[in-house]
């Protein structure tokens, strides 16, 4: 029955440790996504570098102006994609960008802790409506008025009446004696309406979706408070474990290393997936606007990279811990065990120890005792192997 038992704690053991070197590698792992994701230095950079300096964002919003705006009005209707992309860089600089990504990114952040149903995304246009009434407006007052065609005659009368309100100005380039009084009409215009402009563009508004959003809200919160401690789950099942499998300190040291040096392992194998997939370059989200897909794709592949290379030294940590402890267990060596016969207790009033030089004479008082099957003869060697015994203590996890 004793040997079904341990037979049993041996098999629950192995599969503790089995599911131990098995999650150990993913919860550190989630605990490196956590860092990252809730760093707020670290995903200003990784975002301000995928979005910002490769120009992705210039980029989509030239794109939505020349689409959205570009074909509502006829005065904008001769703007190239070139020329927004143009106008845009002024508009929107790098700097402004990256200081709405810090700001909203801040935001998200507030917004977990808060009751709001739907995180306040703005973007703030104080500086572009000042850039509008400034030279901004110059510049895109100068690009509009050159992107015109060259005025008809019919078209040049219209301008030598001296309409230069909106509703009469002809939308074409006229001669240079008028195209600096067209470019200055067309500029009051633009800093007219810039002033017009609220100061903030919030961009969250009530919709459909704003129970989906407060679903996502509580799992980011689930993520950012358990996945610090996700590592004690694998430590539960190890220490389990060795109070079932380790009954002495070279098995304590063999139960440990094994596992750590296998769940190290596990996590370099990860790190090669890892960097499968950062070299593959799938995005998982297929909402992405055509023109932000390849910032997206960068912005895994940072996101990923940063994940490989902690988790890589994670894994480095254990290997060694675990290496460590394995060359150890196969050192220590258990001492030897002696049989029941070594531990039963010897009645030293009726028995004595006689050596085998001594002499056994039936007319000495050793050898009466003899005689009277109370005296125990013991070999030199016996007598050693006795004296050791009486020496150590019991030896065992459990005693």
């Amino acid at each position: 029955m004793s040997k079904t038992g341990s037979h049993l704690r041996t098999a629950v053991a192995v599969l503790l440790s089995v599911a131990f070197c098995l999650s150990l590698a993913p919860s550190l792992l989630l605990g490196d996504l956590r860092a990252v994701l809730f760093d707020s230095q670290r995903m200003t950079t990784l975002l301000t570098d995928s979005f910002v300096r490769s120009g992705a964002v210039s980029t989509y919003i030239a794109e939505l102006f020349s689409e959205k705006i570009g074909g509502e009005t006829q005065i904008t209707s001769y703007l190239t994609q070139a020329h927004w992309a143009d106008l845009v860089r002024t508009l929107f600089p790098a700097s402004w960008q990256e200081e709405q990504i810090a700001a909203n990114l801040d935001e998200c952040y507030a917004w977990l802790d808060s009751l709001d149903p739907l995180p306040r995304f703005s973007f703030s246009l104080t500086a572009i409506k000042a850039e509008l009434q400034g030279e901004g407006g110059k510049s895109l007052a100068e690009a509009l008025v050159n992107s015109w065609p060259a005025c008809s005659a019919q078209q040049l009368q219209a301008y030598g009446s001296g309409a230069f309100t909106q509703g009469a100005l002809p939308i074409c380039r006229p001669p240079d004696p008028l195209l600096g009084e067209v470019q200055q009409g067309v500029g009051l215009e633009i800093s007219q309406q810039a002033g017009q402009l609220p100061d903030n563009l919030n961009l969250s508004q009530a919709s459909p979706a704003a129970g989906g959003t407060a679903a996502l809200k509580t799992e980011l919160r689930l993520f950012r408070d358990f996945a610090p401690v996700a590592w004690l789950l694998p430590l539960l099942l190890l220490l389990v474990e060795l109070a079932l499998a380790a009954r002495s300190v070279q098995g304590l040291l063999a139960w440990t290393g094994i596992p750590l040096a296998t769940a190290a392992l596990i996590g370099v194998l990860l790190v090669l997936l890892l960097g499968v997939w950062r070299d593959a370059g799938l995005i998982p989200w297929t909402a992405i606007p055509a023109a932000l897909r390849t910032s997206a794709a960068s912005l895994l592949g940072l996101l990923l990279r940063s994940l490989s290379g902690r988790l890589l030294i994670e894994s480095a940590v254990l290997l060694f811990f675990g290496f460590v402890l394995v060359v150890f267990s196969a050192v220590v060596r258990p001492r030897p065990q002696l049989g029941p016969a070594a531990n039963r207790p010897v009645d030293r009033a009726a028995s004595k120890v006689i050596h085998p030089t001594e002499t056994c004479s039936p007319r000495s008082e050793a050898g009466a005792a003899a005689t009277r099957g109370s005296t125990v003869i013991l070999p030199k060697d016996s007598l050693a192997e006795e004296s050791a015994s009486r020496r150590t203590p019991p030896r065992g996890m459990f005693g």
